[in-house]
């Protein structure tokens, strides 16, 4: 490698760590910062994750992510965490709902296709026209089914409509349907129903089958999902959704998975400190120890007939027996 291009790496790198450094000293330099910039930032990519992720791996990773930005940017406190980790699903619940808002309004295909069917394969096709219109319009739900597949001497055929919007305000406690209208059949394999939606909202639509044989009854559900009646305003149904959003953000299941993982950091951080302080506590612990031995090996002296090691308050060597005198029993001896 050429020193130029080694310069050119070197100069890059240097460059990064400065800029890595700049952004951490914007945010740990006043705390005021954190709130007003961090924390907000941190909540709009929260609502994005939560989005995009969805709820097999959002509830794992999205707090994962709210722990990480702020301790990479050198903010380790455990309780300013805690601050800016609420702020930010706050934040972020409100992001959430409106991304769930426009995506509902539009009918986008993230929500559903056109037309669904059962997983045991009775329903072959359910399907409602128009999925956005104007209240008081008609409606037409058609279904196909499978007979063979429908093991039954009764078979009747559900069309369910619930208030979805009502449904998300009360946090999914009022799921008590608008319609469950029974179809009327065509030939032996379709049904149709029209049915005309009075409320300004957006609909949950369910097929249903149930076969009946004898005293025993066999379901089977298909999900269409959601039908849009367009004179709803797209601030009703964003306002309509930031309950449940704010309830799942706020408590169950991304506070909840925060705070454990906040928990672990902490309780990781206090078993780092424990051990310090008793790998501290064992290190003075050794330096007394070798100070005393110190003391006792300076306080040692030999033996004068047998060269011996010889405590200072020994009066009889413990090897050869000889017995010393002190300096004061030399004096009064010799007087």
């Amino acid at each position: 490698m050429s020193e130029d291009k080694k310069a050119s790496i070197q100069a890059q790198g240097k460059g990064e760590t400065t800029l890595t450094r700049r952004i951490i000293q914007l945010f740990t330099g006043d705390s005021k910062r954190v709130y007003l910039i961090l924390a907000p930032l941190v909540g709009i990519l929260t609502g994005v994750f939560a989005f995009g992720l969805g709820t097999c791996f959002g509830p794992l990773l999205v707090p994962l992510v709210i722990l990480a930005i702020p301790y990479y940017l050198g903010i380790k406190e455990v309780i300013r965490l805690l601050q800016i980790g609420i702020i930010a699903l706050l934040i972020g619940s409100v992001v959430l709902a409106g991304l769930y808002g426009f995506v509902i309004y539009e009918r986008s295909p993230l929500i559903s296709s056109d037309s669904v069917s059962s997983t045991d394969g009775v329903i072959r096709e359910g399907r409602v026209s128009p999925m956005k219109g104007l209240p008081g319009e008609e409606y037409n739900f058609t279904m196909t089914i499978d007979p063979l597949k429908a093991k039954g001497n009764v078979i009747t055929v559900y069309f369910r409509v619930r208030d979805y919007l009502m449904e998300r305000r009360s946090l999914g406690l009022n799921g008590e349907p608008v319609f469950n209208e029974t179809g009327t059949k065509i030939n032996s394999t379709s049904y149709y129903r029209v049915l005309r939606l009075p409320r300004d909202t957006v609909y949950f639509v369910e097929f249903q089958v149930e076969s009946v044989n004898g005293t025993a009854s066999t379901w089977s559900i298909a999900q269409y999902g959601l039908l849009v009646v367009s004179s709803t305003s797209i601030w009703n149904v964003i306002s309509s959704m930031a309950p449940m959003t704010m309830f799942n953000m706020l408590l169950f299941p991304y506070l909840t998975i925060f705070l454990m993982f906040l928990s672990v950091l902490w309780w990781m951080r206090k078993s780092r400190e424990r051990r310090m302080d008793l790998q501290k506590e064992i290190d003075e612990l050794e330096k007394e120890q070798e100070q005393t031995k110190k003391k006792a090996e300076e306080s040692e002296f030999a033996c004068t007939s047998c060269g011996a090691s010889v405590k200072e308050e020994d009066t009889v060597c413990p090897k050869c027996g000889a017995r010393f005198e002190d300096e004061e029993d030399a004096s009064s001896g010799s007087k």
